[in-house]
């Protein structure tokens, strides 16, 4: 292994990625949105729904307030409220959801646990 293999700058760069990122910067929260779009693409082909990456994104968004969302918006809302409690976790803060009633959260858990299965 040389010093010009692709894998040592692949890493070097996630090395840098992550040492910018673990500073939050203004843009940190821009890029987990869209990296959870990408991860929600991702298991919705292997779901076979078939929504692309505008789809999910418009499944989630534009469903009315406290109306059900198609499974494309509950799997687009699952990876992105899961990149935010792991940035809560990794910051020492425990993640508080302010879009459902407390009697529900124990409930969430178990089905996300079934959706990320899925993917």
């Amino acid at each position: 292994m040389g010093a010009r293999d692709p894998t040592f700058f692949a890493g070097a760069g996630l090395a840098l990625l992550d040492t910018v990122l673990r500073d939050d910067p203004p843009f940190a929260g821009a890029l987990r949105q869209r990296l959870a779009l990408g991860a929600a693409v991702s298991c919705a082909k292997m779901a076979r729904l078939r929504e692309d990456a505008s789809g999910l994104r418009d499944a989630e968004h534009l469903a009315s307030v406290g109306a059900q969302t198609s499974p494309a918006g509950r799997m687009h809302r699952l990876w992105r409220l899961t990149g935010e409690e792991l940035v809560g976790l990794l910051q020492g803060k425990t993640p508080v959801r302010k879009d459902a009633p407390p009697h529900r959260n124990r409930h969430r858990g178990r089905r996300r646990l079934r959706l990320a299965a899925v993917c």
